[in-house]
């Protein structure tokens, strides 16, 4: 079932960073990829407590998005009752560098970007 932000629809175009930045463009992927990289697999309800304000519906849609594109692996525990956690993959974890370049990005630069906001409120 396609979404909104379905990166498939990007697949084709002729600006490279189109299809990447479209599969992280709803609000709670990044953070659900940071804390799958911070522990090895974290539950539904793990997920969403560490994600304050994500609604049950949305986590689940957009867990189901990053399976469907190889970045999370979905296990079912044979416990009863049945379990199910979720861990990013290896494709998952090789967007953690980029993560870690965005995040140096912003300890260097969220200064600059805050007096240009209040610059431009003037």
């Amino acid at each position: 079932m396609p979404t909104r932000n379905d990166a498939a629809t990007h697949l084709d175009s002729p600006c490279p960073l189109e299809a990447p930045l479209a599969i992280f463009a709803r609000k709670w992927k990044p953070e659900i990829l940071f804390h799958l990289f911070e522990n090895k697999a974290l539950r539904h309800h793990e997920l969403r407590k560490k994600l304050r304000g994500v609604s049950q519906k949305v986590l689940t849609e957009q867990l189901r998005e990053l399976e469907r594109d190889g970045l999370v692996s979905r296990s079912v525990l044979q416990v009863a009752p049945p379990r199910v956690q979720y861990a990013a993959t290896d494709l998952g974890h090789s967007i953690r560098p980029i993560f870690a370049a965005i995040h140096r990005w912003g300890d260097d630069h969220m200064d600059e970007v805050k007096a240009a906001r209040i610059s431009s409120e003037s």
